[in-house]
């Protein structure tokens, strides 16, 4: 039997997806995806270029390299400059509070993957991908999906 202590903790590791396949078969793109765990130790790997990244929760359980969870969708002129955010002014409790928690609770499972974008394009990319994978720590969206996100 769960303690209440339990169901807290349990509580505190839920995250509510949204999986419409629907909304999957809108993006039409293909990109050049990098991962990268985030770790101080790849930052000189990280391109200074533009481009639209994710943050990904992976469990890492027995292996098994399928079991992933896209988490945010973002946009930055700068990746090496977004990733160095995320080591160290996102985890600050004055960052984004959501992005900070989940940063903070999942040390070590995060991962950064990452897409070459060229500027004039990275807000039409980004919105797209935001409507096709709804990321739970996301929390603006454009046009159709705002009303829908927002009434559900």
């Amino acid at each position: 039997m769960f303690d209440l202590i339990e169901v807290d903790q349990l509580r505190a590791h839920t995250r509510h997806f949204i999986l419409w396949p629907r909304q999957w078969q809108t993006y039409q793109g293909i990109h050049p995806w990098t991962i990268k765990t985030l770790h101080e130790n790849y930052t000189r790997q990280i391109p200074v270029s533009s481009g639209i990244y994710t943050l990904i929760l992976e469990p890492g359980i027995a292996g098994h390299n399928s079991c992933s969870y896209l988490m945010y969708v973002g946009k930055t002129s700068s990746l090496r400059r977004r990733f160095g955010d995320y080591l160290r002014k996102e985890r600050e409790e004055s960052g984004r509070p959501r992005i900070s928690e989940f940063l903070t609770r999942y040390d070590g499972y995060v991962y950064f993957c990452y897409t070459l974008v060229e500027v004039n394009i990275l807000n039409d990319i980004e919105n797209k991908l935001l409507e096709a994978y709804i990321p739970p720590l996301n929390s603006q969206y454009q046009g159709e999906i705002s009303r829908v996100v927002g009434a559900f």
